[in-house]
């Protein structure tokens, strides 16, 4: 049994952008700006602009070489997940895709029961089914409450660390 461990930075990124549906999983080619949905190996390197999500996830400095990274769990990580506008942009499209048809609850109980299996790998439980449900359905604008719970989600451990 392995100890629990941290994505990776460059992991962090790629996995946002995948469950999103966004990830452009081209090999090779020149390098991107950091905007662009490439893997994170594809990234333009500007050493006096560095990529936030990247450093506050202790990516590499590019700078100096490293030959073992450290890892770090700030409160800043946290704020940072909840906060920045790329994360709530793929919070944003991951909403878009995973969607329920529309506010009957056969379709919002699909709806809740694929994200677990798209985020985390496994199904949904039955305690998570029931609080998504009342989250969503306490009101009339479930498409923003949707949103909401796909941000949270996202910014769950459980997608932030492999156990």
């Amino acid at each position: 049994r392995a100890n629990v461990r941290r994505l990776d930075a460059e992991q962090i990124r790629d996995s946002l952008l995948a469950v999103s549906g966004e990830l452009d999983r081209k090999s090779f080619g020149p390098p991107v700006a950091k905007t662009e949905p490439r893997r994170s190996i594809y990234l333009k390197v500007i050493r006096n602009q560095p990529n936030e999500l990247l450093m506050a996830f202790d990516g590499t400095d590019n700078i100096l070489s490293t030959p073992e990274r450290m890892t770090t769990t700030t409160p800043n990580q946290a704020l940072l997940i909840l906060n920045n506008e790329w994360v709530l942009e793929r919070s944003k499209q991951l909403a878009v895709n995973t969607s329920p048809t529309d506010a009957t609850a056969e379709s919002l109980d699909s709806s809740i029961s694929q994200l677990p299996l798209r985020l985390f790998g496994r199904p949904a439980h039955q305690d998570e089914l029931i609080k998504a449900r009342e989250f969503i359905g306490k009101s009339d604008k479930w498409e923003i409450r949707w949103e909401d719970y796909c941000h949270v989600l996202l910014c769950s451990n459980e997608f932030f660390y492999i156990d």
